[in-house]
């Protein structure tokens, strides 16, 4: 038979000496029953038990700790149990401190999947609208956001507005350099407002800038293209014995074009109709007749080749013709 105190029972019961077999500790306390640890002092068995029941309050004050972390959280404050230092007890502060820290970090880590949430939120909408052209403002949205998660919208907003206006940009900026290229082609006008209808009214003003330079290239470049044009055409229209009129091949040329061919034709059907033909025939005019192809030849932009001439030529006076035109040509600067 085994003798038992009881430290948290009234002193005179637990200074008597009460018979009390083992095997009925459960029946008696319950899950408040702690067997006995061989080899343990009593004293020692006494004090773990005396520690139990006056912990019974701790669970409260972590619980309370827990509420309290989540709280500070979820409204952006810094983590801190020591500004709840007058609601609790100072014997249960361990407690209360070890709940606040597992809330506050529980609800942190929401916060921050919440935080996310809302910035990619913002980065859907910021790409739409800058795709869209329509204008960069993420406030039209913040009614349908907690004010505490605006911020996290905004930042996704504008970043996502920024790139992507940025590749609109360039993207209308190139359909512009397209389009007045092709004009110059074409032979139309040069007008990008006629094509605005169907670009964001943000994004015309990169469309023009590509339009206006695409055109003014090349125009530089096809008017020097049909000027030789019209020196080719109106040297072989006087070879063919035909009279002199470039109109004959207007629909071929585009109308903005039209100065510069009809420039070049009759510049080249004066030189050729001077030269045509030599008289007399020496080889002196046939040396002659050889310099002034050679100069239409190179304001043609044709490369030197003066034996596509000879079947025009006489075999006698061909050395002369080929001299003449030989140095008449001038090496172009490379």
């Amino acid at each position: 038979m085994t003798i038992f105190r009881f430290p948290c029972l009234p002193s005179t019961f637990l200074q008597s000496r009460v018979p009390v077999f083992p095997c009925l500790f459960p029946l008696l306390f319950g899950v408040l029953a702690i067997p006995l640890l061989p080899g343990l002092p009593l004293a020692a068995q006494e004090d773990s038990l005396g520690r139990l029941f006056q912990g019974l309050g701790a669970p409260l004050a972590y619980r309370e700790g827990v509420a309290r972390g989540e709280a500070d959280a979820r409204a952006g404050l810094a983590a801190l149990p020591g500004r709840w230092n007058g609601t609790v007890s100072s014997a249960l502060a361990a407690d209360f401190a070890a709940g606040y820290k597992e809330g506050y970090a529980r609800e942190s880590g929401g916060a921050a999947e919440s935080d996310r949430r809302f910035y990619e939120q913002g980065l859907r909408q910021g790409e739409r609208d800058g795709r869209a052209g329509t204008e960069k403002d993420p406030s039209r949205y913040h009614n349908a956001i907690p004010r505490e998660k605006r911020a996290d919208f905004t930042r996704g907003y504008v970043e996502a507005y920024d790139r992507e206006a940025g590749e609109s940009s360039l993207k209308h900026y190139r359909n512009g350099l397209d389009q007045g290229a092709r004009d110059v082609r074409n032979g139309v006008s040069k007008d990008p407002s006629r094509y605005h209808a169907g670009i964001p009214r943000e994004k015309r003003a990169d469309f023009t800038r590509g339009y206006v330079e695409a055109y003014d290239r090349e125009s530089a470049g096809s008017a020097g293209r049909h000027y030789q044009t019209g020196l080719i055409q109106g040297a072989r229209d006087l070879r063919k014995g035909l009279s002199r009129n470039p109109s004959r091949h207007q629909a071929a040329v585009p109308r903005e074009r039209w100065a510069e061919f009809a420039k070049g034709y009759d510049e080249a059907y004066t030189l050729h109709s001077r030269t045509l033909p030599p008289a007399p025939q020496t080889p002196g005019t046939y040396e002659n007749l050889g310099a002034k192809y050679a100069v239409i030849d190179q304001k043609a932009g044709f490369s030197m080749a003066e034996t596509q001439y000879m079947g025009e030529v006489p075999l006698y006076f061909r050395p002369a013709f080929r001299a003449g035109y030989r140095s008449a040509w001038r090496p172009q600067p490379r």
